[in-house]
């Protein structure tokens, strides 16, 4: 198995740019480029045209920096050989994303190497072929998102009806100040936990099954 990491930045950034940041030394041991092609089953028959360079990385894995296409980039990640397992190489993801996060953070064009997303998807690496496995990083954009969704608000909404229609069945005197007031404390509950999750989910990658 391997993983393929795309990676959204800030700003569009170059290839030369990238190298300095995550070649030579930087993120793990530089190893040729023909040798890393060779540990995969894929590139070992049919290698690449092009790739920005190749290093070893944690937990018995290694990298090959891909490409950069505008303001994406992206990598290579798998095992140096088929006796890694799959938890093994999730966790080295999770532990080469802090690396490259650190690294894009201290990159001489500054913010514009910072990224905004990072995806990652597994693959079975006798074929190429997607598992169906991906991971998402953890954003506060996408905890708003899960919070802000039915599933998360409908205990609250139904709760907005229930004390909506006790109000029209005459418990209180002012419906719309009542309603309001209800309404408020659902979004600030639905807040406050979004700003929970995001802390403890920052910068953590977020796997899930998709459906093929």
């Amino acid at each position: 198995m391997y993983c393929e990491i795309v990676v959204k930045h800030r700003a569009a950034i170059t290839e030369t740019g990238l190298a300095k940041v995550v070649c030579g030394s930087q993120l793990g041991a530089p190893i040729p480029l023909g040798e890393a092609y060779g540990r995969n089953a894929l590139y070992s028959q049919n290698p690449p045209s092009h790739s920005v360079c190749a290093f070893e990385t944690v937990r018995g894995c290694f990298v090959i920096a891909r490409q950069v296409n505008a303001d994406f980039s992206m990598y290579h990640i798998e095992g140096k050989s088929p006796s890694v397992p799959v938890h093994t190489l999730l966790v080295a993801v999770q532990d080469f994303a802090d690396l490259l996060s650190a690294g894009l953070r201290r990159a001489l064009a500054g913010s514009d190497y910072a990224y905004t997303s990072l995806t990652v998807k597994l693959f079975a690496d006798n074929d190429g072929r997607e598992t169906g496995v991906e991971g998402n990083l953890t954003t506060l954009r996408s905890v708003l998102g899960d919070r802000l969704a039915w599933s998360s608000l409908r205990s609250g909404v139904i709760a907005l009806v229930t004390s909506f229609l006790l109000i029209r069945l005459g418990l209180t005197h002012d419906s719309a100040k009542a309603t309001i007031y209800t309404f408020a404390i659902v979004i600030l509950f639905a807040l406050l936990e979004t700003m929970a999750g995001y802390l403890r989910g920052r910068g953590k990658i977020k796997w899930k099954l998709r459906e093929r």
